[in-house]
């Protein structure tokens, strides 16, 4: 367990973003608010010509539609560009598996030791962004 040098951040976030794990990719449709809507969105894939989904019932997954699996995610993408173009904006390709890669988001005051804070926690590498990016809007990080 690795701990921070003094000179804490002003903001600390942990974010997770998946990684390709080598099992494949899937395509789906996010949960939508009910099966009702999901079922309605489902019978409209399908006049749109589409015959491979599923409405997904139970899990975390329940209320998505599930798109298709495939072995790369070069494949993925071309069915959630074909899905695009059909109008079905909200499907995403998303690599199978937990396999993720683990950022610790600091927002920091001028002179915190971004050095010294990447030794003692043993983070292979640190990229600066722009707070901004983190949605922490401009400049110093809130408090």
């Amino acid at each position: 367990r690795a701990r921070l040098p003094v000179g804490v951040p002003a903001r600390v976030q942990l974010r997770r973003e998946p990684v390709d794990s080598g099992r494949g990719w899937r395509v789906l449709i996010p949960p939508q608010p009910s099966l009702e809507a999901a079922q309605a969105l489902a019978e409209r894939i399908g006049q749109a010509g589409y015959e491979d989904y599923l409405v997904m019932r139970e899990g975390e997954d329940a209320n998505a539609i599930a798109l298709g699996r495939y072995g790369g995610e070069s494949t993925a993408r071309r069915r959630v560009a074909s899905l695009e173009a059909a109008g079905f904006d909200q499907a995403v390709a998303q690599p199978l598996g937990d396999a993720a890669q683990v950022w610790l988001d600091l927002g920091v005051e001028a002179g915190f030791d971004a050095d010294a804070a990447q030794s003692a926690t043993g983070a292979p590498r640190r990229v600066p962004r722009d707070c901004a990016q983190v949605g922490w809007g401009r400049g110093t990080p809130p408090r």
